[in-house]
């Protein structure tokens, strides 16, 4: 048998052995939060308290389109999920200050799920990032350059309509000032989702 039936034996073997599902798709609505990264401002209070932004830190609210059941692999199905959101974090209050710091996250990720277990990992994109102070933090206006990163994901679906789970973020940021190195935005965080 020459090399190329062997080859084409081999993709049917595989072909067959999957199977392609009419793919439902679902709304996805959720909340999440994130630590690390390094330290954009620290700020020390009056009262010897202080406070920091991390360039990964933050409370994310997204939104976006789940596609569920595109290949089966066995027991396992293969899901993709686009989300969009944005991601905010901010100083303890002060009277005479604030700073935040705005991120607006585009993620893919293709996901394997066994019974309600999902894992998988897809490309991070954060667009529009801008750091703005106010007040005594006045001076503290920039932007961020456009950054690509990776997300892994772990997650596990329940009662039908609800997802919980465990994520990593790496990627890095280059503030948009003269002479400043890009900072690491790479974290660990948790989310809740409502599928519908």
């Amino acid at each position: 048998m020459k090399i190329r039936g062997r080859i084409i034996i081999l993709c049917a073997a595989i072909l067959s052995s999957t199977s392609v599902f009419a793919a439902s798709f679902k709304g996805i609505l959720g909340v999440g939060a994130e630590f690390g990264g390094d330290r954009l401002l620290s700020v020390t209070y009056s009262d010897g308290s202080s406070s920091d932004i991390l360039a990964g830190q933050g409370f994310t609210l997204f939104g976006g389109v789940a596609a569920k059941d595109l290949l089966a692999l066995g027991p396992i199905a293969i899901d993709l999920q686009g989300t969009v959101g944005v991601k905010y974090s901010t100083i303890q209050e002060a009277t005479n200050a604030d700073a935040s710091f705005f991120r607006f996250p585009l993620e893919i990720l293709v996901l394997a799920r066994w019974e309600g277990l999902r894992v998988g990992l897809g490309p991070a994109y954060h667009f529009a990032n801008s750091f703005s102070g106010s007040g005594a933090l006045a001076g503290y206006n920039f932007g961020l350059d456009n950054a690509l990163g990776l997300t892994v994901q772990l997650d596990y679906l329940f009662l039908k309509h609800w997802g919980i789970g465990a994520r990593y973020t790496s990627i890095s940021y280059q503030p948009e000032l003269v002479g400043a190195s890009s900072v690491s935005g790479s974290n660990f965080g948790g989310e809740v989702s409502y599928f519908f």
